[in-house]
């Protein structure tokens, strides 16, 4: 089986590195190219030619400049993943939500973001469950059933991200530290995505297929407010206190 040629777009240096290392340690996988601006990443995709783009959207792309169309044109030759922070506004959901294959929230783990890539590479197409969970309940205000079996605190957290509080708000009005807000996310967003795999289904390797979403062009429109206190909270690692 050929190697799927990744190219990473993103901008924050300790996440780049991360998922790059994650990457190369897969069989299946090649990282061909990073770029941690928009007009290396424009140069770059068509010398490369990689399979597949992982982008995070706090690496801007322009109309202007072309660099939107380079990646997300439609003559493009390569699978599209974008890594969304859980408080973007709406004018970047607008932006590229006709033009992506998979939307994964940008402190989904490697594991996912590789899983991803398999799933697009097959031609199917994806959204983080927590992100499509995250969309729903702001639309019905309806817990979704696997995390009504988790914890309380896991509850509060999920309701509170969804009341737009970044992660260091939910941690003050819980008595959390921003570590253990963290955690608890992953907590979500694991419990989300094992609750996403379909164990009926196998990949070559024998693991459990993930479906596929269905919906990932037609996503409601986030109606995103900047939490109380003027902070973002773009999934990024926060480097802990010396």
């Amino acid at each position: 089986m050929d190697e799927i040629r990744v190219f990473l777009a993103i901008e924050h240096p300790l996440v780049l590195q991360g998922l790059a290392a994650a990457c190369a340690a897969q069989p299946d996988l090649q990282v061909v190219g990073e770029a941690r601006d928009a007009q290396t990443l424009k140069r770059a995709l068509y010398a490369i030619k990689p399979d597949v783009v992982v982008h995070h959207a706090r690496l801007p792309l322009s109309e202007s400049d072309g660099t939107i169309r380079a990646l997300y044109g439609p003559k493009k030759a390569w699978r599209c993943i974008l890594l969304l922070p859980l408080n973007e506004r709406a004018p970047m959901q607008h932006r590229y939500r006709r033009r992506v294959d998979a939307m994964l929230l940008a402190n989904d783990l490697p594991q996912h973001v590789i899983r991803t890539i398999r799933v697009v590479m097959r031609g199917d197409t994806f959204v983080c469950p927590l992100l499509d969970a995250t969309l729903r309940y702001r639309e019905v205000a309806t817990m979704p059933a696997v995390l009504s079996r988790l914890g309380e605190t896991e509850q509060q957290v999920f309701r509170l991200l969804n009341e737009f509080h970044t992660g260091s708000a939910v941690a003050r009005r819980l008595g959390l530290t921003t570590s253990e807000v963290s955690d608890y996310r992953l907590q979500l967003c694991e419990a989300l995505h094992d609750a996403s795999v379909d164990t009926s289904i196998e990949d070559a390797d024998g693991s459990p297929r993930p479906h596929s979403s269905p919906i990932p062009v037609t996503l409601p429109p986030i109606r995103w407010e900047t939490p109380p206190s003027g902070e973002e909270d773009d999934g990024t690692p926060t480097p802990s206190p010396s």
